[in-house]
């Protein structure tokens, strides 16, 4: 049969399909994995037809294919898409070589999951694959097999921006074929998220390129922000980002005919292709977003900008036209040594960026944009100084500042030329107090959001260890002082719906809706619109729909719990429709106030039922803690407190239908037991009970009732837990006070896991923080190992410990105490290096931080900096000094580029013993600590309020100085990161070795520079014995030898910045001038001469 006659026959068959056969369509469904959408058409075609209809199928303006499944998660998403009685086709087939199966997008054919003796190709004639429902296996077939339906398969539609958790930055896939790559640079700049400039995607890890692929079809060719158009073959990414990562397609790049400079990204292959700057190419582009960084310390948002070119006065307008999140932006504000090092880390070392600072109204007046007291400072050598070059009008006075990348401070003239970009700050608003109330107000600009999305982050959000809600306007005083907070322009939603129930409104804390400030004629319910706005001309509020285009943001509230100062718990009623018992225990036990962990609240007296009272409405009913799920008719608290109190209503409890779950009554303040998805519950209570003070010792504990659990699973909650800036631990019970202590906390028919176990050697009984085991207070006949027995519980009956098993039913809870962890009292001597090491004790001390304290130590002489760690006999040493719970900072990191991890000694990074699946770069974590449970490494981010500390190592300087058979000299090099050549120059001078005193190493012939360069110094920066101090561009060496031999990088020395002493840099094999004091300074060199 002709290929034409062929033709003609199959679109006939299409046409006829199309025009009569019916299809029942299920919405497309999103897969969360890699967010396609996915739609079952149960419509019995052939599966060229099939084929056909899924790629004439669109979805939200993306082209459908037929499904190709390339993963077993993705199979058993379609598997959950279809009913087990169906044969549905997927996008696979041989039809053009028996054999060799091909996606019909041309994606690699990795996975497979045929049924048994599958594929077969029955009868020869077999070419095409279904997907069988029963099993979620796949079988070949012919094409006029004329299965139940197909898949169609949707990719991510153009336009749409999506969130990569793995580095917090934002994607947006633009299908548009007639843009150049210049084009396609622009029209990313000029896109706009959330106040966030985009510019093309920078795809520097294999997971961003995995990611990258899921926003791109497969039959696209994108401009990704990769060019060599300046040097040919020196790749750049548009931001400046370091170009480490490629993937590279097949014999690419291949510059072909000379001009292809710019890059593409192949949906096909997921792989890179160099081609000229041509729409032709293309079919679109990748914008990336990455939004500022948040400083955990302060609640501000940084970001730096790479445009060199801007004046201070021009930088300084950009910035406050620059919004984020709602907030409007400023030149950054540096006030502690704290915010300098955070912004020292975003900005690279070769930078030059504004800051908010200048003396321009007044000389030596220095003042910040925002009007903040000017008490920190962190000027350069000989800063600030006011230069003015051959006394040119006042206008090039140095009245402006510029932040330099190691950290330091510079006074220049408000000149374009002399910056590389500027730093934006986001600094919020604190939340306003209202007096009133005690409660908490914030703003929250957010063009065209909807009510239930500003719903969801109202509830998520924090301050002050208060949690948010969208505000709850109940009085008209309280409607006055949200008048003062919306601007007169702006709509803000309210917590106000009626969604559940047209007309009858509830706020979303279930509070009492008895105040009202409606505007004429509403609520209108026009076009179903069931939420509230408050609008800030008139201050009265107006329903909308839920998504209304001309909402300006939402109002949250932060509400304190209430104190009972009966018992100085805290309390929070919860509204929460049909929420179930168990639900909400989860979450009251995952809920957190000023330090105190909740849980639901457990009454144990009428003046506690009474306090309950004023806070559950009358008209709700709310889950408390009670419950006798475990055993009928016996009931139990969450906390395992003693059950002497109720306040049943008439014929309660009843038990009716398996109610085991106990509700309070708002109306009559009375109980009820009801099931556990009781459908009118409305709510539930929480209270913070914060831990039991023992004053003999100054430590916390808390008994946390927990049936059945295990006593490693225990452990490793009770070592999460913290209060007050405390870690906590199984408790340890070291005396008869303590137990007598525990006592109390325990009740007298609960079992309690305590902090004591003999598993690793059965008999020997150590305690989890390495405290000694001196004290014992064994029930009769106890330890007695039965069963293997190697974990210790409390007895709340007698007080009494008894060793049981880990999981053993019986066991009910543990106690969790919170104290000063283990730490040396000096440092100990590791005899296999000579070096001194310490464990600090500094709870939630962040990265930075624990750098500059170690720096800043000494001991006996030596100076300290954080531990590195070189080999496995080195670790296991500091294996042996790490507590079990410890958790503490190390002195490697990867600030300067992902993946590129360093030592802050500039020690080569050779050994490592990460812990499994690290490091990750969870949340851009660029830091590594050290875990004393299995003494392995982790990457965390700067500022972790479960870290306990860190640990310092002292170290002699190295002395093994190396002979040069050319001169007879010796030299030597010294680690000493940050000091300067001043410092340097005196400690060389103070070495000996043989009787020969040092200096800083005179380098004067080629040959003596190759040996230095043969010390090993590829990744180091170190001081050389040259410097101009005395008169510019006039160098002299140490010793006074003559100046005849240099080695400069090109271009310098340009004394920027009054650069007058002399660095090596080991990458460039090359000299550099530099100032006396420089943040990238490795060490020095020292020269030993007869």
């Amino acid at each position: 049969m002709s290929k034409l006659l062929t033709t003609i026959l199959l679109s006939a068959i299409i046409l006829t399909f199309m025009m009569t056969v019916p299809s029942a369509f299920a919405a497309p469904v999103q897969n969360p994995e890699n967010r396609h959408y996915y739609e079952l058409v149960d419509s019995s075609v052939a599966w060229e037809i099939a084929k056909f209809k899924a790629e004439t199928s669109e979805f939200e303006g993306a082209r459908g294919y037929l499904a190709t499944i390339t993963s077993q998660s993705e199979n058993d998403f379609v598997s959950g898409l279809i009913t087990d009685d169906s044969h549905v086709w997927i996008g696979l087939s041989d039809t053009d070589t028996e054999g060799d199966y091909k996606w019909v997008t041309g994606e690699p054919f990795s996975y497979t999951n045929w049924n048994t003796d599958q594929p077969d190709n029955h009868n020869n004639n077999e070419d095409y694959v279904e997907f069988y429902g029963s099993n979620g296996e796949w079988n070949d077939n012919s094409n006029n097999s004329y299965n139940r339906g197909y898949i169609i398969e949707y990719p991510i539609p153009s336009g749409v921006i999506t969130y990569n958790p793995d580095n917090g930055h934002y994607y947006e896939y633009i299908n548009n074929p007639d843009k150049t790559w210049f084009s396609a640079t622009i029209g990313a700049v000029l896109s706009e998220f959330k106040g966030d400039n985009g510019y093309l995607v920078t795809i520097t890890s294999q997971s961003e390129n995995d990611f990258v692929a899921n926003l791109v079809p497969n039959d696209a060719r994108v401009w990704i922000g990769l060019t060599d158009e300046d040097t040919e073959g020196v790749y750049k990414w548009v931001n400046g980002e370091p170009f480490s990562y490629s993937n590279w397609n097949t014999d690419q790049p291949d510059n072909h005919n000379n001009n292809e400079d710019y890059i593409h990204f192949l949906g096909h292959s997921n792989k890179w292709n160099d081609i000229s700057n041509d729409y032709d190419y293309s079919t679109g582009y990748v914008i990336e977003y990455s939004p500022p960084v948040l400083n955990p310390e302060n609640g501000h948002y940084y970001k730096v900008i790479n445009v060199p070119g801007k004046t201070w006065v021009a930088a300084k307008y950009i910035a406050e036209a620059s919004w984020y999140n709602g907030i409007y932006g400023h030149l950054a504000t540096i006030t502690s040594q704290s915010e300098n090092h955070f912004v020292a880390n975003l900005v690279p070392n070769d930078a030059r960026v504004w800051i908010g600072l200048s003396d321009v109204a007044s000389q030596g007046d220095y003042a910040w944009v925002t009007g903040e007291p000017f008490s920190y400072s962190s000027w350069d050598t000989g800063q600030p100084d006011n230069y003015n070059y051959n006394n040119q009008p006042s206008y090039y006075n140095e009245d402006y500042i510029e932040f330099l990348g190691y950290g330091k401070w510079n006074d220049i003239s408000n000149h374009y030329g002399h910056s590389t970009g500027y730093v934006i700050e986001y600094s919020a608003l604190k939340p306003v107090f209202n007096q009133a109330n005690g409660h908490f107000y914030e703003y929250i600009l957010d063009d065209s959001i909807s009510w239930t999305d500003a719903k969801g982050i109202a509830e998520s959000s924090t301050f002050s260890g208060l949690n948010g809600h969208l505000v709850t306007i109940t009085s008209q005083s309280e409607n006055d002082f949200i008048a003062e907070l919306v601007p007169d322009d702006s709509h803000a939603w309210v917590g106000l719906s009626d969604a559940q129930s047209e007309g009858d409104y509830t706020w979303v804390t279930g509070e009492m809706y008895n105040y009202t400030n409606w505007d004429i004629n509403q609520p209108g319910n026009s076009n179903n619109q069931d939420y509230v706005e408050f609008n800030g001309h008139n201050n009265q509020w107006y329903d909308k729909s839920n998504d209304y285009h001309l909402n300006t943001g939402y109002v949250i509230e932060y509400s304190p719990p209430a104190k009972n100062h009966e018992n100085g718990h805290f309390y929070e009623h919860i509204a929460d429709d049909s929420i179930s018992w168990t639900d909400a225990k989860g979450i009251a036990e995952s809920s957190t106030f000023s330090g105190l962990n909740g849980h639901l609240v457990t009454i144990t007296s009428q003046s506690e039922n009474d306090f309950i009272a004023e806070l559950v409405p009358d008209d709700s009913h709310a889950w408390v803690g009670l419950s006798d799920a475990q055993s009928e008719g016996d009931y139990t608290w969450v906390t395992g407190e003693m059950y002497n109190y109720t306040n049943w209503d008439i014929n309660q409890p009843g038990n009716s239908n398996n109610q085991d779950y106990v509700e309070f009554n708002g109306h009559n303040n009375q109980w009820y037991d009801k099931s556990n998805d009781y459908h009118l519950n409305t709510g539930y209570v929480i209270e913070y009970s914060p831990p039991a003070k023992n004053h003999e010792n100054g430590h916390f504990y808390e008994h946390i009732a927990d049936d059945s659990i295990s006593w490693t699973d225990a452990k490793g909650i009770a070592e999460s837990s913290t209060f007050s800036g405390l870690n906590g631990h199984l408790v340890t019970i070291t005396s008869q006070s303590e137990n007598d202590f525990i006592a109390e906390l325990v009740p007298d028919d609960s079992h309690a896991w305590v902090g004591l176990s003999d598993v690793d050697s059965e008999g020997d009984y150590t305690w989890v923080n390495g405290e000694p085991f001196d004290y014992s207070n064994w029930d009769t006949s106890q330890p007695d190992n039965a069963n293997n027995e190697d974990y210790v519980e409390f007895n709340g009956n007698n007080d009494k410990w008894n060793d049981n098993t880990n999981s053993n039913g019986h066991t009910n809870g543990y106690v969790v105490e919170y104290g000063p962890q283990f730490v040396l009292d000096d440092p100990v001597k590791n005899p296999a290096n000579g070096h001194y090491y310490n464990i600090i004790n500094t709870f939630g001390i962040s990265w930075t931080e624990a750098n500059a304290a170690a720096e800043s130590s000494t001991f006996s002489g030596l100076n300290g900096h954080l531990v590195t760690i070189t080999s496995q006999s080195e670790n296991d040493f500091v294996a042996g000094l790490v507590p079990n719970s410890f958790r503490a900072w190390i002195g490697l990191t990867d600030e300067e580029t992902e993946g590129v991890y360093q030592w802050v000694t500039g020690e080569p990074f050779e050994y490592s013993i990460w812990s499994t699946g690290q490091p990750n770069n969870h949340n851009n974590q660029d830091y590594v600590e050290f875990w004393g449970h299995n003494d392995k490494w982790y990457d965390n981010a700067n500022s972790d309020s479960f870290m306990t500390g860190y640990i310092i190592e002292y170290r002699p300087p190295d002395t093994n100085p190396v002979y040069n058979p050319d001169n007879g000299h010796y030299y030597d090099r010294i680690s000493a990161p940050g000091i300067s050549w001043t410092d340097a120059k005196r400690a060389a001078e103070s070495f000996e070795f043989n009787g020969i005193r040092g200096h800083l190493v005179t380098i004067t012939s080629e040959s003596e520079h190759d040996f230095v360069y043969g010390l090993n110094l590829p990744s180091f920066r170190l001081w050389i014995g040259l410097t101009d101090e005395d008169f510019e561009g006039y160098y002299q060496w140490v010793t006074d030898e003559p100046f005849d031999y240099s080695n400069w990088i090109p271009h310098q020395p340009d004394n920027a910045g009054n650069e007058d002493y002399i660095e090596l840099i080991g990458s460039e094999d090359k000299w550099n001038d530099n100032q006396n004091e420089s943040g990238n300074i490795t060490g020095y060199l020292i020269e030993y001469t007869p």
